[in-house]
């Protein structure tokens, strides 16, 4: 019975390892200026599911928000997504789910679906974690191209699917940087030994992983 335990206890943290995702902290910066902090946390709740729960404290020169998300992932892709927006004293909630080809989204309780083509990735702005996702379809799943959704900008009734293409990819002792293309702007991803994202180059935007 005890090795039955420990066998199980080992399969989990297997899978959460090989999956990929460390509960950690993240900064952005803007044009070099601190931008928002991040921190995201998981929970792995059977061998393929994981919950997430992250708060990002945006705080750029006269811009202040906080974006609380929780929802959960699975294959690398998030299934179920809620995003909490605190702006201005005002609170702004959207909520998306996938199931096999189409996307349901909720904002202002008004809910529409979107029939998609996979591989699709929730991928909000002013978030840090998700890029690990980023870099798990290309380097786990081996997707050369991605589609993307962006929930945040259902407020301004943009609903397009984007698409994120990876391009090369160099090897150092240390790192592994991925480069890529996505809305009209090339970006890099640089990953460390154990293949955590640790940074993020794009434009003007830079992230990194603190702890």
């Amino acid at each position: 019975m005890k090795k039955k335990v420990v066998l199980t206890v080992t399969l989990v943290l297997f899978s959460l390892l090989s999956f990929g995702m460390q509960s950690g902290e993240y900064m952005f910066k803007l044009l070099n200026e601190e931008a928002a902090t991040e921190t995201v946390t998981y929970k792995q709740v059977s061998t393929d599911v994981v919950n997430f729960e992250s708060t990002t404290d945006l705080h750029f020169q006269m811009q202040q928000a906080v974006y609380k998300t929780k929802g959960q992932i699975k294959e690398n892709l998030i299934v179920d997504y809620q995003v909490t927006m605190l702006y201005n004293n005002n609170e702004t909630v959207i909520h998306c789910t996938l199931s096999d080809d189409i996307l349901t989204y909720t904002i202002n309780d008004v809910s529409k679906e979107i029939p998609i083509e996979g591989p699709l990735l929730l991928l909000d702005n002013n978030l840090a974690w998700t890029w690990q996702l980023v870099y798990n379809l290309y380097h786990e799943n081996g997707y050369e191209t991605i589609n993307v959704f962006v929930p945040q900008l259902l407020l301004k009734d943009f609903t397009d699917i984007l698409k994120l293409e990876f391009q090369k990819t160099t090897q150092t002792e240390e790192d592994t940087n991925v480069f890529f293309s996505y809305s009209g702007q090339s970006g890099m991803l640089k990953a460390d030994k154990n293949d955590q994202v640790f940074q993020l180059l794009m434009g003007g935007t830079q992230m990194v992983k603190t702890k």
